[in-house]
């Protein structure tokens, strides 16, 4: 039988033992945790992107990001251009050297360092640089044609854009003549001066810029805005012997203004018999008299009295009350009176005569309906001898006209005295129209002196002519409007936006022309320019 002693002594060798291994176990634990607690923690830190150098150029281009936090193990980085690994090919902490890839596009440049995204992306544009290299000649004036070469031009003119330094921001578009990869003919701009030229090709500038001398022209006037007092936007106007400016504007008010633009009279219902209706339409005669048509409405009819303004502006009546036999009169351009008190006026089609006050509109004096095959009737004046000038224009192919100035006598016996082909351009286009490029006329006037001047309403200039397809340029750059600050519509007359020159008028006294646009959307004015 076994003694309490010796079972009590297993007992305790056992409990020991146990402790024994217990202890053991924990020694052990402790020292293998201690020893994962002590293993160094790598850092890893997110990468920076400060700038890319160049912003854009095409497949194939070194790109160098800066910034921060690279790695110098060329495999741990990844550069992305718009999704499209790109191939590092040198790397410090700060640099990366990285090729534009074949396959990316425009767009967000990511860089990423063992995986760990940078903070911030940049962006890189796919494009190829034009580079200009000379310019040809290297002194012109306005209206030259210069000649650039260099590399990577578009052949697509549109594509391409040169600009001449001003002396403002802006500077001044050319009109590129014709252009090739390696070769842009332009035309030097009539503001332009000596300074820098810029080419830029789809978007692109070209990283040299050259400078060309531009040689002044001789100073020739300026373009001023004509502003009578309390004027809105004018309607219509004519321009009598004496200088003095008749204008209606579209707050329904008629003035007469001296040459500074003093308003000498504003004219009322009661200067035109009281009659219910309305100025419709102003005229001279051969001595260079002021006339106005007022109307007055019954039903779907018009009755039309002509009145002539007297040198003190008072009013008379020419004739009597017109009653037309069908529809109403619809002057499309001031009319003119000749010495019997005859009136003529044009709808644009046709010519039409109202004599002894009356007319027939079933009826025309130069009937131009069958256009093509006869020339349309564009505008109109007439001398002190009655002798008629009319300016026609008839439609060749397409957007190309011919147009002439004719003379018809008392007798309408016809003497053809100038032709000039024209071209009629988009309405909506309103880029710089070249010199040589002669558009749509749409206005004229002749002076006492016999000299004929045209409104190349198309070209956004006022031409003269000299003969058969011979015109010189006395006013407006071929610009359509040029803002720097705010749109500039004044200054030295060959350098400045002369737009669509569609009412003209002269005053003999100062020899001074007046210009006003049609549906100009910077609004109503009037431009005023000596010759």
């Amino acid at each position: 039988m076994m003694s309490f002693n010796t079972f009590g002594q297993r007992k305790l060798n056992i409990l020991l033992l146990t402790l024994i291994f217990i202890s053991i176990s924990f020694s052990c634990k402790k020292d293998e945790q201690i020893k994962i607690d002590e293993k160094p923690v790598e850092q890893l830190l997110v990468p920076v992107v400060t700038s890319i150098l160049p912003l854009a150029g095409p497949a194939g281009t070194d790109v160098t990001l800066t910034g921060l936090n690279f790695s110098t193990t060329l495999t741990d980085n990844k550069v992305t251009f718009n999704g499209a690994d790109a191939v590092v090919k040198t790397a410090t902490a700060t640099t990366l050297v990285v090729t534009a890839p074949a396959a990316g596009s425009s767009g967000a440049v990511l860089v990423k360092v063992k995986n760990n995204a940078a903070i911030n992306t940049l962006t890189f544009t796919y494009g190829v640089f034009p580079l200009a290299i000379s310019l040809s000649p290297a002194t012109v004036k306005a209206g030259d044609k210069l000649t650039i070469t260099g590399t990577n031009f578009s052949n697509v003119v549109a594509e391409n854009d040169v600009s001449f330094n001003t002396g403002g921001i802006a500077g001044v578009r050319a009109v590129i003549l014709s252009a090739t990869t390696t070769q842009l003919v332009v035309e030097v701009p009539a503001a332009a001066v000596t300074g820098n030229v810029l080419v830029t090709s789809k978007g692109f500038t070209s990283v040299k810029v050259l400078t060309v001398e531009v040689t002044p022209t001789a100073a020739t006037g300026n373009i001023s805005l004509f502003l009578p007092q309390n004027s809105n936007g004018v309607e219509k106007f004519v321009v009598d012997a004496r200088g003095n400016f008749y204008a209606s504007f579209n707050t329904g008010t008629f003035t007469v203004s001296d040459a500074s633009g003093t308003v000498k009279k504003t004219f009322t219902k009661a200067d035109f018999n009281n009659h219910s209706g309305g100025l419709v339409a102003l005229g001279l005669d051969g001595k260079g008299n002021a006339y106005a048509a007022w109307n007055r409405n019954s039903g779907s009819k018009s009755w039309t009295t002509f009145y002539r303004i007297k040198s003190d502006f008072s009013s008379e009546i020419i004739g009597t009350e017109i009653a037309p036999s069908l529809g109403s009169i619809t002057p499309n351009r001031n009319f003119v009176v000749d010495s019997k008190n005859d009136i003529y006026y044009t709808d644009t089609y046709s010519i039409f005569k109202i004599e002894n006050s009356t007319i027939d509109l079933t009826k025309r004096y130069l009937d131009g309906r069958a256009h093509p095959a006869t020339p349309l009737f564009v505008d109109l004046t007439i001398d002190e001898n009655d002798n008629l000038y009319v300016l026609t224009r008839q439609n060749t192919t397409g957007n190309q006209n011919i147009q002439t100035i004719v003379k018809y006598d008392a007798a309408k016996a016809a003497t053809k005295l100038f032709s000039v082909a024209t071209t009629t351009l988009d309405q909506a286009n309103v880029n710089t129209v070249p010199e040589s490029t002669v558009g749509e006329f749409k206005a004229f006037f002749h002076t006492p002196e016999g000299s004929f001047y045209v409104g190349d309403y198309d070209g956004n200039r006022i031409r003269k002519i000299t003969g058969d397809n011979k015109t010189e340029v006395v006013a407006g750059s071929g610009e359509y409007g040029r803002a720097f600050n705010g749109y500039v519509l004044t200054g030295e007359k060959l350098a400045t936006p002369l737009p669509r020159p569609f009412n003209l008028g002269y005053d003999p006294v100062n020899k001074v022309v007046y210009s006003e646009p049609n549906a100009y959307d910077k609004g109503r004015f009037v431009q005023a320019f000596k010759l």
